[in-house]
């Protein structure tokens, strides 16, 4: 899969503990509470996983489902930065191009585009994340240049904005119950804690994970993808050169999951990176880190858990099953469905399915369209119909995965 996204961008980010507790009134608190034992720890050991191991989809997915999203004028995608699905309907973020959130029903019918660029109410300069209140029915997305997290309805009506206080400089925010966690950009002359809550008037309640004690002591500005995942009964939080994902529920917060190497990086190793200040030359040296140097792309249903995480210079996809604990781990994942090499990064769950989203230009639509011909894919006659009229330059395909219950 890939390590960094389509446009390589460094996302300005750092750091991979947390310490979290309950919420203060009327102050900034800094929590410094222990993390919960967990006895259910996950504890995985990555060493046995080796560069010449191979995985198949059909391995672990029992088939996929297709939805073209449809394409009109008002709904042109560039990109899917962020994609969730929520009560049936599924929002899409496009950051860059469009720098607008739509959303479609399941069927791939749009439905409504929200957000305007501009510096006005219900304005952003760029939506750059968005977290749903699934009980309210609102969104709230996060505009970075403008230090705002505006509120929208599901239906489009802009109810409110949040000017972010203080010096904090926010990266990725969640809604969690009743108060917003943020992603903080620890920089000179802002705050040195990576996690910071706020309330929904936009005050700041609480704040986590001071930087001079936690992730190595790591300062380098370095994120390949979201650093949070909601489920339904949790928020997974996770970062680069962490080795351990966190669950937050309740506003407690316990390891998860954590991986073991014989070759974890040493707060030495993390040293000379801290040095480094050119973007582009952090970028090399991130790439070519030989030790073990983190877990991103994390994506979890209530019947498989799935991430990668780099190791000796190269990226490693690893599965696990929910019910049987079952796991497969390898450096070289194939897309046997759709016949794609390496296999597109998963963006999305919902229900029993991850989600992955195609551009389909060219060869990868013939190639998906040969193998369903060539009855490598089993695709029913209602979605073939659909990937049929799928022309070049069309909004992207959701591709669904079927996740299995447990290794055959």
């Amino acid at each position: 899969m890939k390590l960094l996204e389509k446009r390589q961008q460094l996302l300005i980010l750092l750091g991979c503990l947390i310490l979290f507790g309950g919420c203060g009134q009327g102050r900034v608190k800094e929590n410094l509470s222990g993390i919960a034992v967990n006895e259910g720890l996950i504890r995985i050991n990555v060493d046995t996983i080796t560069r010449e191991s191979k995985i198949n989809y059909s391995d672990i997915f029992d088939g996929i489902e297709i939805i073209a999203l449809e394409t009109k004028e008002e709904c042109l995608i560039g990109q899917v930065d962020q994609l969730e699905i929520v009560n049936d309907t599924i929002y899409i973020l496009d950051s860059f191009s469009a720098k607008a959130l739509f959303l479609f029903d399941l069927e791939g019918r749009f439905i409504r585009k929200i957000g305007v660029v501009g510096r006005g109410p219900g304005e952003f300069n760029r939506p750059d994340f968005f977290s749903i209140d699934d009980a309210k029915k609102q969104i709230y997305v996060l505009d970075r240049n403008t230090r705002r997290v505006l509120v929208f309805s599901n239906t489009g009506e802009h109810l409110k904005s949040l000017t972010l206080q203080g010096n904090l400089i926010f990266n990725q925010i969640v809604f969690d119950r009743d108060i917003i966690l943020v992603d903080n950009l620890v920089r000179d002359g802002g705050s040195k804690y990576w996690l910071h809550a706020i309330d929904l008037e936009g005050n700041e309640l609480e704040k986590w994970m001071d930087s001079d004690v936690y992730n190595k002591g790591c300062t380098a500005l370095i994120t390949v993808s979201n650093n949070f995942f909601k489920s339904s009964y949790d928020v997974k939080y996770f970062k680069p050169f962490s080795d351990t994902i966190f669950s937050i529920q309740d506003r407690k917060i316990k390891p998860f999951l954590t991986l073991e190497s014989s070759n974890r990086a040493t707060v030495d190793d993390i040293a000379e990176l801290n040095k480094i200040e050119d973007v582009r030359e952090l970028t090399r040296s991130f790439i070519s880190f030989k030790k073990l140097n983190g877990i991103s792309h994390y994506i979890e249903n209530s019947k498989l858990i799935s991430f990668e995480y780099r190791n000796e210079r190269l990226t490693y996809s690893l599965f696990r099953f929910a019910q049987t604990g079952e796991m497969l781990g390898a450096h070289m994942v194939t897309d046997d469905y759709t016949g794609c090499f390496p296999a597109q990064d998963f963006i999305g769950a919902y229900n029993d399915f991850f989600v992955s989203a195609f551009d389909m230009h060219g060869k990868s639509l013939e190639k998906l369209i040969d193998n369903i011909r060539d009855n490598k894919i089993k695709l029913s006659k209602e979605n073939y119909q659909k990937l049929l009229k799928v022309r070049l330059d069309d909004n992207p395909v959701l591709v669904l995965y079927k996740c299995k219950d447990r290794l055959n």
